[in-house]
């Protein structure tokens, strides 16, 4: 009998709203522009969930950050969902809020292209993923780096001029308040100040006298504790003598907003008695020139004062290791190198390894000093065997490192010196019989080792078989030897 069976169309799939995020971003915290940031978000946020199309995946705002500034922390989360599919689009008031570097700009949406999310900027009426989206885009970061250059060109006028006036601008100082015109001495900090300088001229380092504030509890200014580098900037700090210096440093470049040091490229600004002075000028210079003095002991290389123990706080510093009559120069944490107690458990790196990983790291076919501080920032180490390289452009990689001291010792001469050492050596019986029977009490104890070892060995009697058949022939020799001289 036929049977008729009614297959139903199936139902039509209900499209898939689209996930929708928006970033917002401000430059300055004051009332004025917090309000305005707040406006964003709450913008993007009805306009986002007013959309019955639409999903809302969350508004993404960095408060306090420029356009052409590295470290905002919601603009990376932000990139690191839509790597993770959590986004299929993005909604930006302008341009200028999302990035002023017209590289970065251009490299971040292409990438967000490539996984298929539009970015749409409100005020210049673009989306990304448009035919004409990225020509519109390049012209106009073009004018939005522009705009940005001439602010920062503009701010750095104004700060300038404010110097030929007198008006400074660093207003945090430890054993001072600045009460808005000028600075106002902290009589406690003050005898803390005193102390330091007088501690460092009776001989004692930076470290031990952090260490010394430390154990008695006096804390720094925003109330954490004293480190070496807290103590060497507050030692060659002028402001401690009633004295201000004005433009030691300068912004070169608009987007990197690296500071560099001031020696000779702009004009300096000093002013004399602006404060009630801590130190005395004869105990400043004094301690000027050990400190000077300390810099042209100290053998510096490419790597001094460049690499920072994550744990300690401290800079490694470099030591000079022998072994068997070779020197080798190493960079160990300054806890390690001074025999002090600390929990970071970093090894110490032979300059060698350092260089070889820096070269890598840099592109390079050879080590360059002269690059390496142009472009490396620090080297933090948060491990025993890992280097953090810190660009000046704010980017960051990673690398392992392994030490070659055991291949870099074991030298030609030193394999032929062992090899005499072991043919003049005489095995008894009684050895032999030991290291058999320390070997099978191994292999019974390890049995996953055995099999190891006897894969290892097929594998490379299979990979190397004329070595193989030699040691069989010489074994058996040996053996035949052994044998004629027992008289058997």
């Amino acid at each position: 009998m036929r049977k008729i069976t009614t297959i139903a169309p199936p139902l039509p799939a209900l499209p898939r709203r689209k996930r929708v995020a928006a970033y917002a971003r401000i430059s300055l915290e004051n009332d004025k522009t917090k309000n305005s940031f707040s406006a964003q978000v709450s913008y993007f946020s009805k306009l986002i969930q007013g959309n019955p199309e639409w999903e809302y995946a969350g508004v993404y705002a960095d408060c306090g950050e420029s356009g052409t500034s590295k470290k905002r922390d919601d603009f990376k989360r932000l990139l690191s969902d839509c790597e993770a599919g959590k986004i299929d689009i993005i909604l930006v008031k302008s341009i200028s809020r999302f990035a002023r570097n017209t590289v970065d700009l251009l490299e971040t949406v292409r990438r967000l292209k490539e996984l298929g999310i539009d970015v749409r900027f409100e005020k210049e009426n673009i989306r990304s993923m448009s035919a004409e989206g990225e020509l519109m885009l390049t012209v106009l970061a073009s004018f939005a780096q522009e705009e940005s250059r001439s602010i920062s060109e503009n701010s750095k006028w104004a700060i300038r001029r404010g110097f030929q006036k007198g008006k400074q601008s660093s207003t945090q100082v430890y054993g001072y308040r600045w009460d808005g015109a000028n600075f106002v001495l902290q009589p406690d900090e003050a005898e803390t100040v005193r102390f330091i300088f007088s501690e460092y001229l009776a001989g004692k380092s930076p470290h031990v006298i952090a260490a010394e504030l430390n154990d008695m509890g006096i804390p720094s200014m925003y109330g954490k504790i004293f480190y070496q580098r807290t103590i060497i900037s507050m030692l060659g700090n002028e402001k401690y003598i009633g004295q201000i210096i004005m433009q030691k440093t300068f912004v070169e470049n608009h987007v990197t907003h690296e500071k560099k040091k001031n020696n000779g490229e702009l004009p300096r600004y000093t002013i004399e008695n602006a404060h009630p002075a801590i130190i005395d000028r004869e105990t400043f210079d004094k301690v000027q020139a050990r400190l000077n003095q300390r810099k042209i002991s100290v053998q510096r290389t490419a790597f001094t004062s460049m690499i920072l123990c994550e744990v300690c706080g401290l800079n490694f510093q470099r030591a000079t290791k022998y072994y068997k009559n070779k020197r080798t120069s190493v960079m160990l944490c300054a806890n390690r190198k001074h025999a002090r107690p600390c929990d970071c458990g970093t090894k110490q790196i032979p300059e060698k390894v350092l260089e070889s990983v820096t070269t890598e790291v840099l592109g390079l076919s050879e080590f360059d000093a002269d690059i390496f501080k142009a472009k490396i920032k620090q080297i933090v180490v948060p491990s025993k065997s890992q280097l953090a390289y810190h660009f000046h452009s704010g980017k960051i990689v990673t690398r392992e490192w392994k030490s070659t001291a055991a291949t870099d010792w074991w030298t030609p001469e030193c394999r032929a010196a062992q090899a005499a050492r072991m043919r003049d050596k005489v095995v008894t019986d009684e050895h032999r019989k030991a290291q058999s029977e320390g070997m099978k009490a191994h292999y019974a104890a390890n049995p996953q080792r055995r099999k190891a070892d006897s894969d290892r060995m097929k594998k490379f009697c299979a990979e190397n078989p004329d070595w193989c058949k030699a040691q069989s022939e010489r074994l058996t020799a040996h053996n035949a030897k052994l044998k004629a001289g027992k008289g058997e």
